[in-house]
């Protein structure tokens, strides 16, 4: 058995008349590349976290469109409510006056 360690090359060797063994360490990485999780770079990230803010803005300005269209037709079927509120008295007043009118009528047929 035949231990041989290589400090240039960073390995360790192994030698047995049967078996030939080699041990290399991991290349070494930065402490930002220890963070990150195997298969998800920086980049992919970023293009995750993009895409997520533009459908959030999205789905916002969607939000606040239907918001002030809501607002819009509440507000004009509050000005209708008032218009037909003042067409259904003026449509009072005059039912009121077609009926002296027709109570005059009534009573001049009396007489």
């Amino acid at each position: 058995m035949i231990i041989i360690w290589n400090r240039k090359q960073t390995q360790l060797t192994y030698k047995n008349p049967k078996i030939s063994l080699r041990i290399q360490p991991t290349p070494t990485m930065t402490t930002f590349e220890h963070r990150e999780i195997r298969g998800i770079t920086i980049k992919n990230m970023i293009v995750t976290i993009a895409s997520t803010i533009s459908i959030v803005v999205s789905v916002m300005t969607g939000y606040f469109q239907l918001k002030g269209d809501i607002k819009d037709i509440r507000s004009s079927q509050e000005t209708q409510s008032r218009i037909n509120e003042i067409r259904l008295k003026v449509l009072e007043g005059q039912v009121n006056v077609l009926q002296q009118e027709v109570q005059g009528l009534k009573e001049g047929k009396r007489s």
